[in-house]
This record gives C-alpha cells, structure tokens and sequence, in this order.
C-alpha cells in the first residue's frame, strides 16, 4: 500500500475542513428560516399632555394711578372733541381703590374749613380728623337736571372728594419739597380742583347735608406719627353716570383749560389710613353708623 504524501495530508485536512464549517453554516440558515421571526418594534406615539384648567384671571383691582391715567384718556378725547375708546364703558363694575393723601403740610389751621382735615390738641392729647364729603348738582357736571318732581326736593344728587395732586400716582404725601418748589416768598395760587371721585344718587329730598366722618382720639405727643399726613382710602366700584361712562370731563372755563373730570364711584367702605405707621385710625362701611377707632 502506498503511503500518502505530506502535501496530500494537508490537502485533504483542509478539505474536511471547509466541509464541516459549509455544514455548519447551511444548519444555521435552514434552523433561523424555520424559527418565528420577533414582531418588528412598534414605535409608540406619546399621549398627549392635557393642560390643567386654570382659574379665570380676575380683573385688577383700579388703584389711583390707574384712575388718573384712566381721567386723562377721557380729558384728552374729550377736550380734542374725539371719539372715546369703548372699553372705557367697560370698565363700569371693576374694583376701586383709591388713596388720597390729606394733611401733607401739617395740622389744618383752625380758620380753614378743609373736607379732609387732621388737628392735634396737645393740651388734652387727642387728635381729630375730620372727612367731609363736597356735593354737587347734576348740572355741575353739565349732566341733565332732575326731573320736575325730583328737582323740587332739596339735596345734592352727588356726594364725594376732590383728589389733591391729580398729577401724582404716589399714594402717600411727599417726604420733602422738591427741586421744583420755590422759596415762600414766591406769590402761590390755590390747588387746583380739576378730578373728582363722587357717588351719584337720587335725590330723596330730605335736604340732609352730606354725612361727615370723624375720628377723635387719646394719643400722647410722643405717639403722634404725622411724618407723611394720612390718607383717605376709597374702596367700591367704578359706577356709571347717565351716559354709560363712569368718567366725564367738562371745560366750564373754555377750551384753553384744563378739562375738569368726575370718576363715578358707587363707595362701599372708607377708611382713614396713617401712611407712617402703617394704623387705620377709622373705618366705616358705607351705608352704615359704625367705625372703627
């Protein structure tokens, strides 16, 4: 018998080889092609986010600069005899806030009948304010007169304040005098009285002047904290006047004044504030006898 050669060895080692891996191979694909394939993957679509429902934003309550910006709209459209913006009658129900600070330049002197006035008795240590409401007809406000059968009764059809400094959102008095007050010796004028804040009424022909609001108190000198005056704060809600706008502006002087304005307020409560200290020296709920000292 012949003996295979090396080359023959190796070739026929290589051979068998090659064969089992050609076995393996077809194995494998004939075992996958039988198996169950995986699904594919389904890519999932996030849920939408639902957003929470949120409260409806409530109005903002009108504060003082809010009501003078408020009077200069008008007064401008007024007075350039324009077309007033409509969601001015829109604001008719809104919440007020007014602060009208009094008192700035110290006590009132006894000879002045002020409507919002502050005096300290030192002798008997008590201090008394007095708020007295200013009146006034329809016709005042170049609003139509009341009928015949009203008209015969006395009273006023309107009742409430003038707003000291109508140029100045600032709620409480001035620490100091400015870079624009002139020295006393320099002749001044009066304040000038050009807006108001009134409640309009029917007239119930009582005749019976406007109720005036008073606070007396026992208070030492040392506990005496006038530093900014006081502050008269109005709380209620923009009325409306007989034309459907809670604001009108009048120029009774002509043209080249400055147009006189009346916010119409229904009030709901005054109080009497001391801006220093922080104190409501007096409260009252409109419509009613009681305060709160």
């Amino acid at each position: 018998m012949r003996e295979p050669s090396l080359r023959t060895s190796r070739l026929l080692i290589a051979g068998a080889f090659v064969a089992a891996i050609v076995i393996a191979t077809a194995g494998f694909l004939v075992g996958r092609a039988g198996s169950p394939q995986p699904n594919p993957a389904v890519a999932m679509r996030p849920e939408p986010t639902v957003a929470a429902s949120l409260p409806p934003e409530q109005p903002r309550i009108l504060e003082r600069g809010d009501l003078i910006a408020l009077a200069g709209r008008v007064a401008d459209t007024s007075a350039s005899q324009q077309t007033l913006p409509g969601d001015v009658a829109g604001l008719v129900g809104r919440r007020v806030e007014l602060a009208i600070p009094f008192g700035c330049e110290g006590p009132t002197p006894q000879n002045v009948d002020a409507s919002l006035s502050w005096r300290y008795d030192a002798e008997r240590q008590t201090l008394r304010i007095r708020v007295s409401p200013t009146t006034w007809s329809m016709t005042d406000w170049g609003l139509p007169a009341p009928s015949a059968v009203a008209s015969s009764a006395a009273g006023p059809s309107a009742e409430g304040f003038w707003i000291a400094r109508p140029w100045s959102s600032f709620e409480s008095c001035p620490e100091k005098p400015g870079d624009a007050a002139l020295p006393a010796t320099h002749p001044a004028t009066g304040p000038d009285e050009t807006l108001a804040v009134a409640q309009f009424r029917e007239v119930d022909g009582s005749g019976r002047p406007p109720r005036s609001f008073d606070v007396v108190k026992r208070l030492a000198p040392e506990d005496l904290e006038n530093s900014h005056g006081f502050r008269l704060k109005l709380v209620g809600r923009l009325d409306k006047l007989p034309d459907g706008r809670p604001v009108r502006c009048i120029q009774p002087k002509g043209r080249e004044h400055r147009p006189i304005c009346v916010l119409a307020v229904a009030f709901e409560e005054l109080r009497i504030e001391n801006p220093a200290s922080g104190d409501v020296v007096g409260v009252w709920s409109i419509g009613r006898a009681s305060a709160a000292d």
